[in-house]
This record gives structure tokens, sequence and C-alpha cells, in this order.
């Protein structure tokens, strides 16, 4: 079975990638191999060329795109909810540790693989290629220098994510037509419910190589705020929900520290 060489730490592993990427895929395999690991490929949706049950999330009756989405974008996200789906339909009770073919590993992801079971009992998504770019609120140590966090703002990056089928069920249901990529939804939690954290320092860096799927035509000039506007959204379910997260006292200080963060770079500021 794909997954951890230990037993008591099972763990499937599920990669991400495109038919024509078998060089990325030798890459992947190789660096798994090295720390005892393996994984199960997940053909990368292309474009538009997706399986059936899929084209709801994305397309209108004329099958053109439904959103301000490009291409490779569709196919990115689409990679991500068919495995979403085989989480489901198959039952699969283990942690999914999803994989796109583009990551490093540091010394922190195989000690997430040997800890994940003293994850926050509620946990559906832990991101692991997330370096934060705002303020973060220490919850635990899974092990020794590896934190789990809850961000103040989830980054927008799903090169690595951890995710249980009480998360992926919650994705899939939360809207039927999706119109942003899926990097940006998920860093909604607000939306789709799931109970998010991240573990720091982030044990994966991803995008190590140009994206071979978000490249497939489209244009990406505009800003994501701009671009994907009528995607909706509201600015006080997302403070609604960092109120019941954070509490009110450490939701006014957040922001402060999430500025003063950026003007020391490198240092990510943390909430009591």
């Amino acid at each position: 079975m794909a997954g951890s060489s230990s037993e008591s730490t099972a763990m499937r592993i599920f990669l991400i990638n495109l038919d024509r990427d078998a060089d990325r895929l030798d890459y992947m395999n190789g660096e798994l191999a090295k720390r005892g690991f393996s994984a199960e490929r997940i053909p990368a949706v292309y474009g538009l060329d997706m399986p059936q049950r899929l084209k709801p999330f994305f397309l209108d009756e004329q099958a053109e795109i439904d959103s301000a989405m490009n291409r490779g974008e569709v196919g990115c996200y689409a990679s991500h909810l068919e495995i979403m789906h085989r989480i489901v339909e198959d039952g699969i009770d283990e942690p999914v540790c999803v994989m796109e073919d583009d990551l490093e590993f540091h010394d922190g992801f195989a000690a997430m693989a040997e800890n994940h079971t003293k994850l926050p009992g509620d946990w559906e998504i832990v991101r692991l290629s997330n370096p934060p770019k705002a303020a973060v609120k220490p919850i635990a140590f899974l092990s020794d220098g590896l934190q789990v966090v809850k961000y103040w703002r989830v980054p927008n990056n799903t090169g690595c994510y951890l995710i249980n089928r009480s998360g992926a069920e919650k994705f899939l249901s939360y809207r039927t037509l999706r119109k942003r990529p899926v990097d940006e939804d998920l860093r909604r939690p607000w939306e789709h419910g799931l109970k998010t954290y991240g573990l720091l320092p982030a044990p994966v860096t991803s995008n190590i190589f140009d994206s071979t799927l978000t490249a497939i035509g489209g244009d990406r000039s505009l800003p994501g705020r701009k671009r994907f506007k009528d995607a909706g959204g509201s600015p006080f379910s997302a403070w609604t929900y960092r109120i019941s997260e954070f509490g009110l006292t450490t939701s006014l200080i957040a922001p402060i520290k999430t500025m003063l963060g950026r003007r020391r770079k490198g240092q990510v500021p943390f909430l009591k």
C-alpha cells in the first residue's frame, strides 16, 4: 500500500502528475523513496479533459468554463477534486497526503508522517507547503521543532497537504460551481468549514519547477481579487470566523502583528 513504510503511522500518499511529465514523476518517486515512502500516481486533469462527474463544478451547458479561471486552473482544481472523490468513494480512513509533483522535502516531512496521530482531534486539512505571510497561533508541538498552528490568513498553496475523509466530504459538497482556483477556495475555511491547521516550519517547499498545469491558456494578468470578484464571499463571514477561532482581542491584534511582521522579512508573528 502506498504510504509510509511504518504500519503504525499509516498514511496514503497521492501524487498528481501529468502523463507528459515523466521526468517529474521520476524525481518525486526518487525523493520519496530516499525517505522510505511511496506514492500512488493520480493522473492530472489536462485542461477540460476531465471525468463527467467533475464537469458541473466548472462548466456550463455549452461545456465552456463558467468562471474567470483558465483551462490550467480548472485542470488543477479538477485533479484535487478527483482525489477527494476517491477518498470518499473508497472509504479511505487513513490520512491522505496530497502532493503536486514539484516539491522539495525537508526533515519535518518524515516527522509529520511519524507523528500525525498527535494532530488536533478535529483536524480535517493540514497545510504542509504553506509558509505564512500573516500571523499564526501556535496550538501544539507535533515533534521537536515542528509546531501545529492556526493561520490568521491561510496561505494560498496546494503543493502538499494532509486531508481526511471528513475534509474531503466537506470540500466536495460546499458549493457546486467553483469560480476560483483550488488554492483560493481552500484558504477560505469560513466558506467550506474545513478545520484547518498548518505546520511550521513548513515540511515541504513547493513550486520548485515551472507549472505545467496552470499555464495552459487564459489571461492571468489581473490580480485574483479582480479576476474572481464574481466568486462571491463576504468579509463579514471571514471576520466572524476569525473571531470564533481566535477571540475578539486576538482578532484585533492579529492585523497589527501581521503588518509589523512584514517589515521584518522572514519572521512569522505569533499570536497568544
